[in-house]
């Protein structure tokens, strides 16, 4: 079983296939991720081929025009939930440090431990350069 179930709803955002591309690259354990992508795109709009090929990742594509809003998104992401214990919940636009995945399960257990029953982390992240700049 997979221990992380990432979501992004994306609305033809470009800075999607590198997200994705990092998100994988940069994770300790890429294998326990399961990525679910709402993919609101027309016609021109691409992903690389490594994400197509990647099979933790799975592409729902939506035309765009056939859009009923980024909550209406991430209500179609969270019906595909399988039971991981993990899910995170992000924007189609994220750069990430290596590792992050056990960071954000060590914060979330270090939470447990102080007593939190229900954690929750939630963070603005800050801007980064992306490599078309």
């Amino acid at each position: 079983m997979k221990q992380i179930y990432v979501q992004i709803p994306a609305y033809r955002d470009t800075e999607l296939g590198p997200t994705l591309l990092d998100l994988i690259a940069r994770a300790e354990d890429p294998d326990a991720l399961r990525v679910g992508v709402l993919w609101q795109r027309a016609d021109g709009d691409q992903l690389p081929g490594a994400v197509r090929a990647n099979p933790n990742i799975e592409i729902i594509e939506v035309p765009y025009q056939d859009s009923a809003g980024c909550n209406w998104a991430r209500a179609q992401l969270q019906r595909r939930w399988q039971g991981e214990p993990y899910t995170l919940f992000l924007d189609s636009h994220h750069r990430f440090i290596p590792g992050w995945d056990r960071h954000v399960i060590a914060m979330y257990k270090g939470l447990r431990r102080r007593g939190v029953a229900k954690p929750l982390i939630t963070a603005y992240l800050p801007p980064y350069a992306s490599a078309a700049c």
